[in-house]
Formats: C-alpha cells, sequence, structure tokens
C-alpha cells in the first residue's frame, strides 16, 4: 500500500514538473495574454490596419489553408500619397500584401479588397489600426522596393508583420518569436483593446503588382 502511494505521490510531481516547464517555454517564446491599447501620435499623416485571418471559416475538406495577413494603408492628409507608382488620394484606403500569383511573386495592391468583395473572403480577419507620422512613411517606398518576393519562408505574414513594425512604430510594434504564422499574428492583434472583428475594407485605386523595378503596374482584374 505504501509502495503505491508513494509511485502516486511521485508521479503527480513528474506531472507538476512538466506543466512548469511547458509554462516556461511558452513564456520564453513570447506567449502572453496581457491587453495592450494603440499609443496614439498626434502628428500622424497615415494610417495602417494590419490584418490576420486564420482561415478557420474557410475550410474546406482536402485543402490546407493556412490564413493570410495584410495591411490596410490609408492616407489621413489630404495631399495625395505617391507609392511606388500607386496614387492614394487623401483619406483613400489600399491593401497591400505578398501573394504567389503567376502574373508576379511579391507585392501587390487591393487583391484582398476585391477577394472581400467578389469571393467573401477571410470571414474569420481579426485588425487594429494604428497611426504613421511622415518620417516613418517617408521610407515606404524604399522598404517595398527592397521585400518585393514572395517565398515560403518570406510569406504574407513575414511581409505584413516586417512592414506593419516599420510603420507604427516602437510603442505599437508587434514581437512574434518562432515560426510565424497568421493565426499567430491573430492572436497578437487580439490583444489590442482597438482590435476589430471582420472589420469593413473599402479602398481607391486599381488592382496590381510592384514588377521587377518596383514600379505599380495595375490594370489587373480577379476573375
Amino acid at each position: 500500500m505504501k509502495e503505491r502511494k508513494t509511485q502516486k505521490k511521485t508521479g503527480i510531481g513528474v506531472l507538476l514538473l512538466l506543466l512548469f516547464a511547458a509554462a516556461v517555454m511558452l513564456s520564453a517564446c513570447g506567449g502572453t495574454s496581457e491587453e495592450r491599447s494603440v499609443a496614439a501620435d498626434e502628428d500622424a499623416v497615415a494610417s495602417v490596419t494590419v490584418f490576420a485571418s486564420s482561415g478557420d471559416g474557410e475550410r474546406v475538406f482536402g485543402l490546407v489553408n493556412l490564413g493570410h495577413a495584410f495591411l490596410m494603408l490609408t492616407n489621413e492628409g489630404e495631399e495625395p500619397l505617391d507609392i511606388c507608382g500607386f496614387s492614394l488620394g487623401g483619406g483613400e484606403s489600399a491593401t497591400v500584401s505578398t501573394w504567389s500569383l503567376t502574373k508576379s511573386f511579391g507585392i501587390w495592391f487591393n487583391v484582398e479588397s476585391a477577394f472581400v468583395q467578389n469571393r467573401v473572403k477571410y470571414t474569420d480577419r481579426v485588425s487594429v489600426t494604428c497611426p504613421v507620422s511622415a518620417e516613418r512613411l517617408s521610407g515606404l517606398g524604399e522598404y517595398l522596393k527592397e521585400h518585393n518576393t514572395w517565398t515560403p519562408l518570406s510569406n504574407c505574414s513575414a511581409f505584413t508583420l516586417g512592414l506593419y513594425n516599420e510603420l507604427a512604430g516602437e510603442d505599437n510594434r508587434i514581437e512574434i518569436s518562432g515560426i510565424l504564422t497568421p493565426k499567430k499574428l491573430k492572436a497578437e492583434i487580439s490583444r489590442f483593446r482597438e482590435s476589430v472583428s471582420v472589420q469593413e475594407i473599402v479602398t481607391q485605386g486599381e488592382i496590381g503588382y510592384l514588377d521587377k523595378d518596383g514600379v505599380f503596374v495595375g490594370g489587373f482584374i480577379m476573375e
């Protein structure tokens, strides 16, 4: 009888140690549920909205859907913004992310808004909007030209988080350890008190991509 009790206590002790080790590992990986608030910027001239969809609402048997991540840029000023040849007027918005489409493996504008309108995509999307200063916005064009590519490792999630962190600034920065996925990014976006579920996406301008020289090519039609 004593031997059985000893074995039982030993088993419980091992289980507690394993649970403690798992908690430490999660902490080391940056996992946390602490709420955040968007830091304001009175000098903002634009805003960036980061979206992530895990694809849970669009599962099809036999097909893999890992979700999607993308940004929406909004010109909060009155003067047009030129983004590598793409003109964004005052008060206008455009979505941007990377895609492995036949025409171009790289940066595309307004694909997501077309999909939302025509194909009812990203139905589980979560987003948060942060201000963008003129200083951070000034480097947008060069950043896009340097990151105009898509590969399995340098995919939509990597591009979206990288550009978001460039534009949103240190106080609104999102850090994710380990393998980056839309699902992980969605969880981090949800930590913001200002996060929104299924935010409406209204954009202006053509659907198009950046060519190998980093120049916008419009007139693309999503079928």
